[in-house]
């Protein structure tokens, strides 16, 4: 008897395993750089009712971090909002001043009064911000949402069976006017990479010395979705380095001896 039920849990797992990759196919994330977000007018409500169109979320001065969820989503959006929060919370940089966050809801069902809940529960966990507008939950209706979506390569689908929306993890960095910067797939978001990326976005715009020298000591690496130290930069750190070196070691060399007293 219970090899008949471990048997009948093994075929039930093989089912669900065949059948979800049938399910995900054609979702995906597409890294469409230098795209405008979105390509045509869109208007939505956001977490207050108000009707805003998606063009005037772009001030021309902050850089946007852009989340594409629905607020009923079981599990995933959750996890993506929440890898947004601890990113940004170790970045040193302040929500609504230097930069400002998205979250356009897949949902048309979702309602204001849905948005205004998770604008109370994200908001309340950025531990630098200025305003409500840090942080700005949008619902709209269908063709305003995949006009954003499409636009920005986010490709997801309905499934009638579950009611659920298919999607995959992942955000987006945009300029101050509304062009794709940076990619970031997966729910899981590096301080450090998240910083550069949204200083590489502000297009030169009221940039510091300090993130002006970071820009140029490191580099994006598509590989691994993440920043490293230009190749460049190492060649004239270990150059310098030898040339201190070589330097140090003429002066050990000609340095004249003590000579003891008689």
């Amino acid at each position: 008897m219970r090899k008949f039920w471990a048997l009948l849990l093994v075929g039930a797992g093989l089912s669900i395993a065949a059948e979800l990759p049938h399910k995900l196919e054609g979702v995906r994330i597409e890294e469409r750089l230098g795209a405008t977000v979105p390509a045509s007018p869109a208007v939505f409500r956001d977490e207050t009712g108000k009707e805003i169109p998606f063009s005037a979320l772009f001030d021309g001065k902050r850089p946007v971090i852009l989340v594409i969820a629905y607020f009923r989503c079981p599990m995933l959006c959750g996890l993506v909002q929440g890898a947004v929060v601890n990113g940004v919370n170790g970045m040193g940089l302040t929500a609504g001043a230097d930069y400002r966050i998205v979250t356009v809801s897949m949902d048309p069902k979702d309602t204001v009064v849905e948005a205004a809940k998770n604008a109370g529960r994200y908001r309340a966990l950025l531990k630098n911000r200025t305003g409500d507008d840090a942080w700005t939950f949008l619902t709209g209706e269908t063709p305003e949402i995949r006009k954003v979506a499409d636009a920005a390569g986010f490709i997801y689908r309905y499934d009638p069976a579950s009611g659920e929306y298919l999607h995959a993890a992942g955000i987006f960095v945009l300029t101050p006017r509304g062009k794709i910067s940076r990619v970031f797939t997966g729910a899981l978001y590096k301080s450090f990479d998240l910083k550069l990326a949204l200083l590489e976005a502000k297009e030169g715009l009221a940039r510091s010395a300090a993130e002006h020298f970071l820009l140029y000591c490191y580099q994006y690496n598509p590989k691994q979705e993440g920043y490293g130290l230009k190749a460049m930069v190492l060649m004239r750190l270990g150059g310098a380095l030898a040339v201190l070196s070589l330097v140090l070691l003429f002066i050990l060399l000609t340095r004249p001896k003590k000579t003891k007293p008689a």
